[in-house]
């Protein structure tokens, strides 16, 4: 039995994986966290019964008690002995936003093995965080959908030979739109992703390019990659995953539906393949499949992630967390999406140091999220 950990389980991510757990017999779901969703957590509690529950809302926390049955429910300042001390055979971190940080490092720093779907972990600390892996024997397994796509077409393989990584983007809500008519549109327009069903932050970023531009980051980090070797195309059937270009010519390329539960599964069994019950994919049916560049000059945030990523230290982290500021300003649309392009530069008007640990990325999150949140008040 593979005891399973899962942070952020009333989000779009943790219930596709509840639903994975609800499947495999061979999963037990040991603990979980919510924030606030404390009717999710008691369905979550009636179903799984799990050993322990963590609601990182105080207020929400004092208002659910010590127990619920028999699991023991705890507290946010509980949060890094949980996933110091408590047995989990792979925790998924799911948590939105920077607030998945310091669980990932508490993980790795351990030497577990965490199934990454907080993508702004890797973003903000990739060098620090897979060196603290390797130090400790952790293991990083990919949940991204593109990023298991190549994990998956690396099966068997090192990365000898690699020429490129491309990974693919469906271009979001305003793929169809010219850069004059995307920024007209608001945060509720954005919100109509055309593939996939996701929570409302990553869909924002989905519309900007900027999700994408963070898992190039991500995957530099992943599969030790230079960045220029990362590539991306618009591919609005997301049907191909991501691809790996050889230095042969070859391409191998990964396809299936768009479920994230797929690679959720991969990663919880650790690249066994083993049967999912999910609907096939049908090629037939799929017909040609489309594939385009992006147009860097309506999607500004793609450089921005590269040039982040190319100066490296404080800069990913800057970029990271002053975009989720200004997307939760464009989602009470407070914000226009000219003025959410044009703000994310200011991540590079910003001090540059390189952060030594989990510390001073805390302290230099914390500055500038501070000093955005005043730029955007009205």
């Amino acid at each position: 039995m593979k005891k399973i950990g899962l942070l952020g389980a009333s989000g779009s991510i943790g219930t596709q994986t509840l639903d994975i757990l609800r499947r495999e017999e061979d999963f037990k779901l040991s603990f979980f966290s919510v924030h606030q969703n404390i009717e999710k957590a008691k369905r979550i509690i009636d179903e799984f019964s799990p050993k322990i529950a963590l609601i990182t809302s105080m207020e929400a926390y004092h208002s659910l008690g010590k127990f619920y049955g028999s699991t023991k429910i705890i507290g946010p300042n509980d949060l890094e002995s949980l996933l110091r001390y408590e047995e989990a055979d792979i925790v998924l971190n799911a948590m939105m936003g920077m607030s998945g940080l310091s669980s990932s490092w508490w993980i790795l720093e351990g030497g577990g093995k965490l199934a990454l779907a907080n993508k702004e972990s890797l973003v903000s600390a990739g060098k620090l965080l897979t060196d603290l892996a390797t130090e400790n024997r952790g293991v990083i397994l990919p949940v991204d959908s593109e990023h298991s796509a190549i994990w998956q077409c690396l099966e068997g393989k090192n990365n000898r030979g690699i020429e490129k990584l491309i990974l693919t983007a469906s271009g979001g809500a305003f793929r169809d739109l010219t850069k004059t008519e995307m920024l007209t549109k608001s945060s509720k327009e954005a919100l109509k992703h055309p593939n996939w069903s996701m929570g409302q932050k990553i869909t924002i970023d989905s519309a900007t390019m900027m999700n994408k531009g963070l898992e190039v980051m991500e995957a530099h980090w992943l599969f030790k990659i230079p960045p220029k070797q990362i590539d991306v195309l618009i591919h609005r059937q997301s049907i191909v995953h991501s691809l790996v270009q050889y230095d042969d010519g070859s391409l191998l390329a990964q396809l299936g539906i768009s479920d994230m539960r797929q690679p959720i599964h991969y990663a919880l069994n650790e690249k066994s393949r083993l049967p999912l019950d999910l609907p096939r994919l049908d090629l037939a049916q799929a017909g040609l499949l489309h594939f385009e560049d992006v147009d860097r000059d309506k999607y500004p945030t793609l450089d921005y992630c590269y040039k982040a990523l190319e100066e490296g230290g404080n800069r990913p982290l800057l970029l990271n967390t002053i975009n989720e500021v200004l997307v939760e300003y464009f989602l009470k649309d407070e914000l226009s999406l000219k003025e959410l392009f044009s703000g994310l530069n200011q991540a590079f008007d910003e001090r540059f140091f390189e952060p030594r640990d989990l510390q001073d990325l805390l302290e230099e999150e914390k500055r500038i999220r501070f000093k955005t949140e005043e730029i955007c008040k009205p």
